[in-house]
């Protein structure tokens, strides 16, 4: 996955919270969808974003799916960013 999708995903403002929430560790979609005051819908819409581009997975717990951070992925963008900054201009 190109890191410019990556970015796109991040640039959400309801994305960017999803991945704030998730650092504090893995949440059920109602439990995110209380934190965020979005609808269902359009939650699970930044949730499949954020799916496909590596940054979020789930698995079933139950009647429920928990959705967690994808550290290493995370890790992957901060060398990247690192390597930016490095960069002669």
């Amino acid at each position: 996955m190109p890191n410019y999708q990556i970015f796109s995903a991040l640039s959400d403002k309801n994305r960017f919270q999803i991945i704030q929430i998730l650092a504090r560790g893995p949440r059920c979609v109602c439990e995110l969808e209380k934190s965020l005051g979005i609808a269902q819908n359009l939650l699970s819409h930044h949730l499949g974003v954020l799916r496909q581009v590596g940054l979020v997975s789930s698995c079933p717990c139950g009647k429920k799916r928990h959705y967690s951070l994808n550290r290493g992925r995370l890790q992957l963008l901060e060398k990247t960013l690192t390597k930016l900054t490095k960069q002669n201009v």
